[in-house]
């Protein structure tokens, strides 16, 4: 199996691409061209669930 590496830099303050890459409104903005409609729901907390969703509720969950 061959193995694909991708890197990028990105000329920006670490809290602006971490708050593009998370807010509500972005989130559904950068996703939409992999799945229309995606959301999260978060606590943001250690140990806590975050729901990767699709526009009919359908998804996975992660453990921060």
């Amino acid at each position: 199996m061959e193995t694909l590496n991708f890197e990028i830099i990105i000329d920006a303050p670490i809290q602006k691409v971490w708050d593009l890459l998370w807010n509500q409104d972005s989130y559904t903005q950068w996703t939409q061209f992999f799945g229309e409609g995606s959301h999260y729901k978060s606590d943001w907390k250690v140990n806590g669930k975050t729901y990767f969703l699709g526009a009919s509720g359908e998804g996975m969950v992660a453990t921060i």
